[in-house]
């Protein structure tokens, strides 16, 4: 996402932590996280609620999806990323172990700057994190070079805070060498998984359906909150597409992909396909936290992992797995999933009540001939909006009529809306079929 688009939502009202001197105050700090500094009240009051949601109070969660202890520390990262910080925020982190923190910077001040224009906003927020990371980095490198954090003579505010830090969670003398070639930025994503979760109820209870009937666990939906953070019209700068973000390589087997209509932007269509992409991945794997990380990884590599570490414990190949490919996303993977998923069963506890609204009721129509959208508007009733909301598959050209539904096609409709266009595509039958009997049985002339 580029960051311009921060600046182009509603203004957030957060404190600012920039002060007039160095441009941070760097004592906002994450008990949840393994760095040391000053925790508020608020702050100690967002973990304890984390810490009791990962308990899984109400017994909503199956106990395939317990957090490994091993794991809590990740998991804890993403849940805040996901529950707590929103896209004002950067969290600086070490790449290999997420749960070592060094800052966190609310940049909310920059959003309510009206100076700025959005092009402005960006380019003082990448300059602010890029300074912020690289005087980290700095400090890191110079630290590397007694190979014994404890030996490093900190003399600024800022070095003193890393070495606490890094003497606290850095043993190893070779990670302490390489840890400033680690340092690394994440955004928090608080406002994306609140929109996505106020999405997700329209489709939530027939997705879980699809996962039901198929026999995996319902526990498997909350996946599209870690690839979109449940955008429908989520797409990905490789070309994934849609909530599970389904690559068109992938999708052609199951779907249409074509530039008019992508049924990779259905949510109950891309969840079926998602739904066979995962049982399969099991049925290959024997392991949900496996299956859950081959989504993003594929089967073929983790079988490899498993069979070089001699393993299929997922905590052990995240920590010792050397794979080219298996980088940040594939080792994050499931500890964002185990986050999304708590977060956003347990989102009350976070975020509130949320309205709901009522989940999507419709029925599948099939069209017995091409179609424009106005003319399924004129016959259905719905606007072009409308109907766009219940087929998000449907393309701008599409909707703009320059491309009709095919014939062919299952789209969806609410009822009395289906009813109509379902006695349209009768009528129309029913014409031809009483024209082919009168040419058939017109009389011949004399």
């Amino acid at each position: 996402m580029r960051l311009f688009l921060l600046f182009l939502l509603p203004t957030l009202s957060f404190a600012s932590i920039l002060d007039n001197g160095s441009g941070y105050n760097n004592t906002l700090f994450a008990e949840g996280f393994r760095s040391e500094g000053n925790v508020s009240s608020q702050e100690e009051d967002d973990t304890f609620i984390l810490k009791e949601i990962f308990k899984d109070p109400d017994g909503l969660i199956s106990s395939t999806f317990i957090i490994p202890d091993k794991l809590k520390g990740r998991v804890m990262f993403w849940a805040n990323i996901y529950g707590r910080y929103p896209l004002s925020v950067a969290v600086v982190h070490d790449k290999k172990d997420p749960s070592i923190v060094y800052d966190i910077l609310d940049l909310s001040s920059i959003f309510n700057d009206i100076k700025l224009n959005p092009a402005g906003k960006e380019a003082k927020f990448e300059k602010l994190v890029a300074e912020r990371k690289q005087l980290i980095k700095d400090i890191l490198k110079e630290m590397s070079k007694t190979k014994n954090a404890k030996k490093f003579l900190a003399k600024t505010r800022d070095e003193i805070k890393i070495k606490k830090i890094v003497t606290a969670n850095i043993k190893n003398g070779l990670e302490l060498q390489t840890a400033w070639q680690n340092v690394r930025v994440q955004l928090g994503q608080k406002d994306s998984i609140l929109e996505g979760l106020k999405s997700s109820f329209r489709y939530l209870p027939i997705i879980e359906d699809i996962f039901k009937e198929n026999g995996l666990p319902w526990e498997l939906t909350r996946i599209p909150f870690v690839e979109s953070s449940f955008n429908i019209d989520a797409n990905s700068k490789v070309g994934a597409k849609g909530i599970w973000q389904i690559m068109g390589v992938t999708g052609k087997h199951f779907m249409e992909t074509k530039a008019t209509y992508d049924e990779r932007y259905s949510p109950f269509k891309a969840s079926a396909v998602a739904a066979k992409l995962l049982k399969e991945n099991y049925d290959i794997l024997k392991s949900w936290p496996l299956a859950i990380t081959a989504y993003n990884h594929g089967p073929g590599g983790l079988k490899k992992a498993c069979k070089q570490l001699g393993t299929k414990d997922i905590c052990k190949i995240i920590a010792d797995y050397k794979g080219k490919t298996f980088g940040f996303a594939s080792q994050n993977f499931y500890s964002e999933f185990l986050a999304a998923l708590y977060v956003t069963v347990y989102y009350e506890k976070l975020f509130g009540n949320i309205d709901k609204g009522h989940p999507l009721s419709f029925y599948y129509v099939n069209i017995d001939k091409d179609i424009n959208v106005r003319d399924l508007s004129i016959i259905s009733g719905l606007n072009k909006s409308e109907i766009a909301s219940y087929n998000p598959e449907f393309s701008k050209k599409m909707l703009k009529d320059e491309f009709p539904i095919k014939k062919g096609s299952k789209i969806k409709l609410p009822g009395r809306a289906s009813y109509k266009v379902e006695d349209y595509f009768v009528k129309i039958s029913d014409k031809k079929e009483l024209e082919r009997e009168l040419n058939i049985n017109e009389p011949e002339e004399d």
